[in-house]
């Protein structure tokens, strides 16, 4: 059974829906090309967290919406739809500060250990 990866935040609570159909065209489109395929449905990246393995990317639509996708190594595991920006507020308080900070610190314990294997030793 597949888990579901797509939510609205509102009324701050996620809920589980079907993607809207004005972003599924972006699914259609090469992954290579993914932020061009969000750019052509509106999107523009708005902030990045994390630049391997797990990253956070929250990106703003022309009309004012968010969509926000938090991916592991290989996949997207949940992308949220937030209509309003009061909304979005609150999500990025309760869900996106404490990903972002994991996320960060996350990367600096891999490059600590990155620094320190024999190979890059002198």
């Amino acid at each position: 059974m597949a888990m579901h990866k797509t939510y609205r935040f509102s009324g701050g609570k996620l809920e589980a829906i079907e993607r809207p159909d004005w972003i599924k065209p972006a699914f259609d489109g090469d992954i290579d090309l993914w932020h061009a395929a969000l750019s052509s449905v509106g999107l523009i990246r708005d902030e990045t967290f994390g630049d391997a393995g797990h990253t956070l990317e929250v990106h703003k639509h022309y009309a004012g919406h968010y969509y926000v996708e938090y991916w592991d190594a290989s996949e997207c595991v949940i992308e949220v739809h937030i209509a309003n920006p009061a909304d979005y507020i609150t999500f990025r308080a309760q869900y996106i500060s404490p990903l972002a900070m994991l996320i960060m610190k996350s990367d600096e314990h891999d490059a600590w250990l990155d620094e320190r294997r024999p190979d890059r030793q002198r």
